[in-house]
């Protein structure tokens, strides 16, 4: 649905989350660019695992965080 909005990148202030938890999020976005690559895949599966850990943690925060005014959706893991 269009929101006829110019802004159409969210920060995390749009949606009132902690600063700490933007700090975890970036911080988690960081990791997986440093460690994942679109055609090789994982450097190692540590790696792998300690992100979709910490994602299965920041997506109980968040759902905390936004539970009055977002559904959050995680999509990171694999099908």
């Amino acid at each position: 649905m269009e929101s006829f909005t110019d802004k159409y990148a969210m920060e995390p202030d749009d949606y009132g989350i902690s600063s700490e938890l933007g700090r975890r999020l970036n911080d988690w976005s960081l990791f997986w660019q440093r460690h994942f690559d679109p055609f090789d895949g994982w450097d190692e599966s540590r790696n792998q695992t300690q992100w979709l850990a910490t994602g299965d943690e920041l997506v109980r925060l968040l759902e905390v965080e936004v539970y009055d005014i977002a559904v959050v959706l995680p999509q990171f893991r694999p099908s």
